[in-house]
């Protein structure tokens, strides 16, 4: 479990000398920087960020190359006398492609746990991390360190429904999820489809019709009522009316049949008692 204040302390040092970018000094004296091999270094496979920007990568690496590496990156030593990132992995990534041999650095003694929750809020607290993959943070901090939305949400400085709204949002096919990262449908749009049926068909008619949220919410109000005439064909809605009524007659009970849009459904008896309902089985010779 998180240790609130030790995590503050260190993500507070890691401020004051790390910034992701090459024009801000250290702002704290007394730190010890080392040149360490390019080659011994490695990047965090748990970084929360995955997608890099190659066009702001080169224009890093064309700034390094004129003024070198202004701002030193943090690393922690791993096995085998190598080194893995804490921060800065543009600078190291820009650094690579211009194939410099070392890269100033400040070494920290720090675990997964304080790492990938470094990682994880400087990244928001940017605004570099796309909507999912701050998501999939979150998800990563409950699922590798017991935390709650509770504590990811003090941890992280967002409010509880903010946190659960972008996770909730990982319960989608990953097709969908493609296209929220693909700029095709909003998160606003893609909340909405969280739970719902016929999603992949509504959202290849978002993409088409460039709908807007409430268009969308209306969609599923709409499948909501039975009696929607725009979602249903008369007949099945008249078919569906009148095998309730026999299934009334039969059961001795309220039935309520609803029908998806693509013709799927499900059938509701509503009873007072569960022995009323059992007698009434019974009487259909249905055990």
């Amino acid at each position: 479990m998180y240790n609130k204040s030790k995590l503050g302390r260190t993500l507070s040092d890691i401020q004051n000398i790390s910034m992701d970018n090459n024009y801000l000094a250290p702002k704290k004296s007394g730190i010890k920087i080392e040149n360490i091999s390019i080659t011994k270094i490695r990047p965090n496979i748990n970084q929360p960020r995955k997608d890099f920007n190659l066009d702001k990568i080169k224009e890093l690496a064309k700034s390094i190359k004129e003024k070198g590496v202004l701002q030193p990156i943090i690393l922690r030593e791993i096995e085998n006398n190598l080194y893995e990132i804490i921060a800065g992995e543009r600078r190291f990534r820009a650094s690579t492609l211009i194939k410099l041999e070392t890269i100033p650095s400040i070494i920290k003694k720090m675990d997964d746990q304080e790492i990938f929750e470094i990682a994880l809020i400087e990244n928001i607290q940017r605004d570099n991390l796309k909507p999912l993959e701050e998501a999939r943070g979150y998800k990563q901090l409950m699922d590798n360190y017991g935390y709650t939305f509770k504590k990811v949400a003090e941890i992280i400085g967002k409010s509880r429904s903010h946190i659960n709204n972008l996770v909730r949002l990982l319960s989608l096919p990953n097709d969908i999820l493609d296209k929220i990262n693909s700029g095709k449908i909003t998160i606003g749009q893609a909340k909405v489809l969280i739970g719902k049926d016929n999603i992949s068909t509504i959202t290849q008619k978002i993409i088409d019709d460039d709908m807007t949220v409430r268009e969308v919410e209306k969609i599923y109000d709409k499948e909501a009522k039975f009696n929607e005439k725009s979602i249903l064909d008369p007949a099945i809605r008249t078919q569906a009316l009148m095998t309730e009524q026999q299934l009334n007659a039969i059961f001795k009970h309220k039935v309520k049949i609803h029908l998806k849009m693509d013709g799927s459904g499900h059938v509701k008896i509503m009873f007072n008692n569960l022995d009323s309902f059992v007698n009434s089985l019974k009487e259909v010779k249905i055990n």
